[in-house]
Protein backbone atom coordinates (compact mmCIF):
# COMPACT_ATOMS: atom_id res chain seq x y z
CA UNK A 1 0.00 0.00 0.00
CA UNK A 2 1.35 3.27 -1.51
CA UNK A 3 0.42 6.82 0.38
CA UNK A 4 1.03 9.98 1.43
CA UNK A 5 1.95 10.24 5.49
CA UNK A 6 0.31 13.19 7.58
CA UNK A 7 1.24 14.04 10.81
CA UNK A 8 -1.63 14.08 13.66
CA UNK A 9 -1.97 17.83 13.07
CA UNK A 10 -2.57 17.18 9.50
CA UNK A 11 -4.93 14.63 9.99
CA UNK A 12 -6.68 16.56 12.09
CA UNK A 13 -6.85 19.65 10.18
CA UNK A 14 -8.49 17.78 7.29
CA UNK A 15 -11.73 17.39 9.24
CA UNK A 16 -12.01 21.50 10.18
CA UNK A 17 -14.44 23.71 8.52
CA UNK A 18 -12.74 25.94 7.23
CA UNK A 19 -12.64 29.74 8.43
CA UNK A 20 -15.69 31.41 6.79
CA UNK A 21 -19.54 32.38 7.04
CA UNK A 22 -21.73 29.63 6.75
CA UNK A 23 -25.86 28.91 7.09
CA UNK A 24 -26.59 27.08 10.47
CA UNK A 25 -29.84 24.73 12.47
CA UNK A 26 -30.12 24.48 15.49
CA UNK A 27 -30.50 20.76 16.27
CA UNK A 28 -30.07 20.39 19.90
CA UNK A 29 -29.97 23.05 22.79
CA UNK A 30 -29.94 22.45 26.27
CA UNK A 31 -29.50 24.64 29.45
CA UNK A 32 -26.87 24.09 32.04
CA UNK A 33 -24.33 25.98 34.21
CA UNK A 34 -20.76 27.26 33.47
CA UNK A 35 -17.79 26.23 35.15
CA UNK A 36 -18.31 29.78 37.15
CA UNK A 37 -21.75 28.94 37.65
CA UNK A 38 -23.30 31.18 35.30
CA UNK A 39 -26.38 30.24 32.68
CA UNK A 40 -25.61 29.53 29.93
CA UNK A 41 -26.89 27.44 27.20
CA UNK A 42 -25.26 24.82 24.49
CA UNK A 43 -26.48 24.66 21.23
CA UNK A 44 -25.80 22.39 19.04
CA UNK A 45 -25.60 23.57 15.37
CA UNK A 46 -26.04 21.66 11.61
CA UNK A 47 -23.61 23.69 9.93
CA UNK A 48 -24.47 23.39 5.96
CA UNK A 49 -21.38 22.68 4.11
CA UNK A 50 -21.09 24.42 0.20
CA UNK A 51 -20.62 20.85 -1.12
CA UNK A 52 -24.21 19.74 0.22
CA UNK A 53 -22.75 17.55 3.02
CA UNK A 54 -23.75 18.89 6.65
CA UNK A 55 -21.17 19.55 9.84
CA UNK A 56 -21.78 19.47 13.26
CA UNK A 57 -20.69 22.25 15.47
CA UNK A 58 -21.19 23.03 19.47
CA UNK A 59 -21.85 26.71 21.06
CA UNK A 60 -22.43 28.12 24.31
CA UNK A 61 -24.65 31.21 24.77
CA UNK A 62 -24.48 32.82 27.23
CA UNK A 63 -24.39 36.57 29.34
CA UNK A 64 -20.51 36.88 29.45
CA UNK A 65 -20.44 37.01 25.68
CA UNK A 66 -22.92 39.42 25.20
CA UNK A 67 -22.26 40.20 21.54
CA UNK A 68 -22.85 36.91 20.72
CA UNK A 69 -25.76 36.38 22.21
CA UNK A 70 -27.13 39.34 21.22
CA UNK A 71 -26.20 38.82 17.29
CA UNK A 72 -27.73 34.76 17.81
CA UNK A 73 -31.04 36.28 18.78
CA UNK A 74 -31.33 39.15 16.49
CA UNK A 75 -30.37 37.16 13.78
CA UNK A 76 -32.95 34.21 14.17
CA UNK A 77 -35.80 35.79 15.30
CA UNK A 78 -34.85 35.65 19.03
CA UNK A 79 -35.28 39.65 19.78
CA UNK A 80 -38.07 39.59 21.73
CA UNK A 81 -36.80 37.05 24.13
CA UNK A 82 -33.68 38.72 23.99
CA UNK A 83 -35.07 42.13 24.81
CA UNK A 84 -36.70 40.23 27.78
CA UNK A 85 -33.59 38.81 29.32
CA UNK A 86 -35.01 35.43 29.05
CA UNK A 87 -33.84 32.85 26.47
CA UNK A 88 -34.78 28.85 27.18
CA UNK A 89 -33.02 26.16 25.40
CA UNK A 90 -36.41 25.62 24.02
CA UNK A 91 -36.31 28.99 22.03
CA UNK A 92 -33.19 27.79 20.18
CA UNK A 93 -34.11 24.11 18.80
CA UNK A 94 -34.98 24.31 14.42
CA UNK A 95 -33.93 28.17 14.49
CA UNK A 96 -31.54 29.02 11.59
CA UNK A 97 -29.22 31.69 10.49
CA UNK A 98 -25.86 31.65 9.36
CA UNK A 99 -22.72 32.11 11.74
CA UNK A 100 -18.47 32.96 11.59
CA UNK A 101 -16.25 29.75 12.07
CA UNK A 102 -12.79 30.38 13.51
CA UNK A 103 -10.24 27.60 14.05
CA UNK A 104 -8.92 27.67 17.88
CA UNK A 105 -5.01 26.49 18.14
CA UNK A 106 -4.15 25.31 21.12
CA UNK A 107 -0.62 26.92 22.13
CA UNK A 108 0.65 24.67 24.44
CA UNK A 109 0.29 21.91 21.03
CA UNK A 110 -1.57 19.07 23.57
CA UNK A 111 -4.72 19.16 21.87
CA UNK A 112 -5.44 19.62 17.78
CA UNK A 113 -6.59 22.32 16.07
CA UNK A 114 -10.64 22.57 16.54
CA UNK A 115 -13.25 24.78 15.02
CA UNK A 116 -15.64 27.49 17.40
CA UNK A 117 -18.10 29.78 16.48
CA UNK A 118 -16.87 33.12 16.09
CA UNK A 119 -20.07 35.29 15.62
CA UNK A 120 -23.71 34.67 14.18
CA UNK A 121 -24.21 36.99 11.32
CA UNK A 122 -26.15 37.94 8.49
CA UNK A 123 -25.59 35.64 5.15
CA UNK A 124 -22.35 36.29 3.21
CA UNK A 125 -22.72 38.52 0.24
CA UNK A 126 -19.99 37.91 -2.84
CA UNK A 127 -18.31 40.64 -4.48
CA UNK A 128 -20.70 43.08 -7.18
CA UNK A 129 -23.79 41.43 -4.83
CA UNK A 130 -26.90 43.79 -3.45
CA UNK A 131 -25.64 45.17 -0.17
CA UNK A 132 -26.91 44.05 3.05
CA UNK A 133 -29.40 46.31 4.73
CA UNK A 134 -27.81 48.02 8.06
CA UNK A 135 -29.62 47.34 11.64
CA UNK A 136 -31.28 50.64 11.34
CA UNK A 137 -31.95 50.04 8.17
CA UNK A 138 -34.06 47.68 9.28
CA UNK A 139 -35.34 48.92 12.30
CA UNK A 140 -37.15 51.43 9.82
CA UNK A 141 -38.55 49.21 7.70
CA UNK A 142 -41.87 49.10 7.13
CA UNK A 143 -44.32 47.22 4.54
CA UNK A 144 -46.61 48.32 2.17
CA UNK A 145 -49.64 48.55 3.75
CA UNK A 146 -48.18 51.27 5.92
CA UNK A 147 -47.83 48.95 9.10
CA UNK A 148 -44.82 48.17 10.81
CA UNK A 149 -43.65 44.56 11.08
CA UNK A 150 -41.25 42.70 13.00
CA UNK A 151 -41.19 40.14 10.29
CA UNK A 152 -37.72 41.34 8.72
CA UNK A 153 -36.00 39.52 6.00
CA UNK A 154 -32.29 38.68 8.14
Amino acid sequence: MNFQPKTEKQLAEENLIPKGVYPFEVSKAEAKRSKKGNDMIEVEHRVFMPDGSERMLRDWLMAAIGFKLFHFCAYTGLSTQYDAGTLTSHDCVGKSGFLEVAIKEDKTGQYPPQNSVKDYCRPAFKKGATPQPTDAQLANQVPASGEASEDVPY
